[in-house]
């Protein structure tokens, strides 16, 4: 079976339909009756960037977009047990 989102792949799994590989920031919160099982190896890296115009100040408004970006992004993968290095 192929599933092309996340949600029909989730309900998929939660159905007894199978089981399926997710990043962990993908992971569905508590209480979604599926058990999330960190694979041992190998060990997969995500790298995330933000790009903006060389040598060019961001406007204010976007500095303070690109810093709450960067919060909410750390806040996300404490809760969720990734990594942001």
């Amino acid at each position: 079976m192929v599933v092309s989102n996340r949600a029909s792949l989730l309900a998929s799994v939660v159905s007894g339909l199978g089981v399926t590989v997710l990043p962990v920031l993908a992971r569905p919160s508590v209480g979604s009756g599926l058990a999330f099982v960190p694979l041992a190896e190998p060990t997969v890296e995500r790298i995330v960037g933000v790009l903006t115009r060389k040598e060019e100040t961001l406007l204010p408004s976007v500095a303070a977009m690109h810093a709450l970006a960067l919060q909410s992004l750390a806040q996300f993968t404490r809760r969720k047990g990734a990594v942001l290095v």
